[in-house]
């Protein structure tokens, strides 16, 4: 049996101190992927809140239930940058960002120096 290799990556970033998200092109979000990333992103920022920037340019979609997994469980992050890169990522973006509770101030961005700037500037 094949191992099956998981349509994001999610990692630590030691120079810049935060969580990274990012997906394979043309991949789509539902809630088993949700969840699991959520899983990892804790896992990997050893239990701690961190920032974490979430790279959407390459993702073609989320389902509804990965959106509201998403709106509800974000708590151990202390910030969260959405890098957008086309129409449709940056309307994915808007949704999440007016969709989400006041948990941790959550950004769009088109430029990951900025997005990371904006993410270690919180600290």
């Amino acid at each position: 049996m094949a191992d099956v290799v998981a349509p994001y990556q999610v990692s630590y970033d030691n120079l810049a101190g935060i969580v990274r998200c990012g997906w394979v092109a043309g991949s789509t979000c539902g809630l088993a992927e949700a969840v699991a990333i959520s899983d990892e992103v804790i896992a990997v920022a050893g239990g701690q809140r961190r920032p974490l920037l979430v790279d959407m340019r390459d993702i073609a979609g989320i389902t509804r239930e990965a959106r509201e997994h998403f709106a509800n469980s974000s708590g151990s992050m202390t910030a969260i940058a959405l890098l957008t890169g086309s129409a449709v990522t940056r309307m994915m973006a808007n949704f999440f960002i007016g969709l989400r509770k006041a948990q941790a101030p959550m950004r769009m961005f088109r430029s990951e120096p900025d997005a990371v700037a904006w993410l270690t500037s919180l600290r």
